[in-house]
């Protein structure tokens, strides 16, 4: 009686017919492994049955037919195809499925299969050894630019680093020749990437403030702390703990600060002692 299947692997050579390594297969592909004789008619069977068995065929069965047949079923059956075996279109058949994972087993890969298995999934980029400029590109942009930091060093060209830094500014930190035009971008993409800007000017600084709705003074340098860049900070997100470093400019825009009229799109209401004009309470 077949219970799993499995049971063959007690069957002696001798007691192996190929009408019970049949009736086993067909009950568990996986089977075949324990098959001494394998038959075209055993081995198809069992591929058919579940491609995943053909893990198991003998080279002498891994025919052409028999190759085509396993990949179409799995791509990934590239893996126990060897070098000489595998066409180009059986590797094409293949990278189109699971993913194209399959691009991992393929010797010849070719721009073509390499673009194609980017644009299943960018992930890909890992075992693609050598990749063309447009395959990191595509991995950049397919992933949102989360591949970026995985691509070697010599195929970072500037439009992949502005492409990477545009869907996501925090790349700018892999990023070895920043830029103003990069730093720029990243800062634009939010304002917090400034804690990534190795050479900071007022320009960026000013664009980072007005990118985001956090206290991101801390990583703007002194000497670009200025009244004007504070304001817009309190104007973004208030007076209170905000990184303003010159304790005098503190304690002065924490004392003129009344309110904010939200309504108004955070105009800042601010008190001159000196002056009754009541133009010179609004900045």
């Amino acid at each position: 009686m077949i219970i799993d299947g499995l049971e063959l692997r007690f069957y002696s050579a001798e007691e192996q017919t190929e009408r019970i390594c049949l009736k086993h297969v067909l009950r568990n592909a996986s089977a075949l492994q324990y098959v001494h004789e394998q038959t075209l008619k055993i081995v198809m069977a069992a591929v058919n049955f579940n491609a995943k068995s053909f893990m198991y065929v003998k080279e002498e069965w891994k025919t052409p037919e028999m190759c085509m047949l396993a990949v179409k079923k799995y791509g990934l059956n590239m893996k126990f195809i060897s070098k000489e075996k595998q066409t180009p279109e059986l590797c094409m058949i293949a990278v189109k499925q699971c993913n194209g994972n399959p691009i991992t087993y393929i010797e010849n890969q070719t721009p073509d299969l390499c673009m194609i298995a980017i644009q299943q999934h960018a992930s890909n980029i890992f075992t693609i050894k050598e990749p063309t400029i447009e395959v990191c590109m595509e991995a950049v942009k397919k992933s949102y630019g989360n591949m970026f930091q995985y691509i070697k060093e010599e195929y970072r060209t500037y439009e992949i680093c502005l492409a990477a830094i545009k869907l996501k500014g925090d790349n700018l930190q892999y990023v070895k020749d920043q830029t103003h035009e990069l730093c720029m971008a990243a800062v634009l993409e939010n304002g917090c990437n400034i804690k990534f800007v190795k050479e900071q000017t007022y320009e960026i600084c000013k664009a980072a403030v007005g990118r985001t709705s956090a206290d991101i003074l801390r990583y703007v340098k002194t000497e670009y702390q200025t009244r004007e860049l504070c304001i817009i900070a309190i104007k973004k997100y208030g007076p209170n703990g905000l990184s303003i470093r010159d304790m005098q400019l503190r304690r002065e825009l924490h004392a003129a600060f009344i309110d904010i009229d939200w309504n108004r799109l955070g105009q800042v209401k601010w008190y001159n002692p000196s002056s009754h004009n009541p133009a010179d309470r609004i900045l």
